[in-house]
């Protein structure tokens, strides 16, 4: 007997939250038995449209992003910079190492280059390949820190974003 009052509960317990969310308006029932969210921000759902994306990309500055990364994590982020190497994973799949900084170097002909070696994010992408050397804008979501070992085996954390654009700059 106790088995079946306790089923009997159960079940007038789900009874009574269906009628609680229809009377709450949670449930929309005008025959087309659509959910209604009513305190729920889609603007924050999903990848943003390309408008959406370049203006609600912010440039956090990067010793922000690397000190405070876990403070960024999920937003939509801006960087230009370039390409330091491109990782293949598969079709359309790949991981770069994006300098997003330069230091200035004088020649012995008084000429000035960039060299792209600083502030350097961890990105992965999936769209059409891209070269080493490539200058790039890039707007993604920032997704935390990058470890992984470079050529003399010291482990080296970066910001790692994921991109959902890539501009290559002509």
């Amino acid at each position: 007997m106790g088995l079946a009052k306790n089923a009997l509960l159960i079940i007038l317990g789900g009874v009574l939250v269906i009628a609680a969310l229809v009377g709450g308006g949670y449930i929309q029932t005008d025959g087309d038995y659509m959910a209604q969210f009513s305190n729920l921000n889609v603007g924050n759902l999903g990848t943003p449209n390309e408008t959406q994306l370049e203006e609600q990309a912010i440039t956090v500055p990067y010793n922000d992003l690397f000190r405070h990364n876990s403070e960024y994590v999920g937003k939509l982020v801006h960087y230009r910079g370039k390409v330091l190497q491109v990782v293949v994973n598969g079709d359309k799949d790949y991981d770069l190492r994006v300098a997003t900084n330069f230091t200035e170097r004088v020649g012995y002909d008084s000429k000035v280059t960039k060299m792209y070696n600083k502030d350097i994010i961890y990105v992965t992408y999936k769209g059409d390949i891209l070269l080493e050397g490539d200058m790039v804008d890039i707007y993604g979501r920032v997704t935390g820190l990058k470890s992984y070992q470079n050529l003399v085996f010291d482990t080296v954390s970066i910001p790692e974003i994921n991109a959902i654009k890539i501009e290559i700059e002509e």
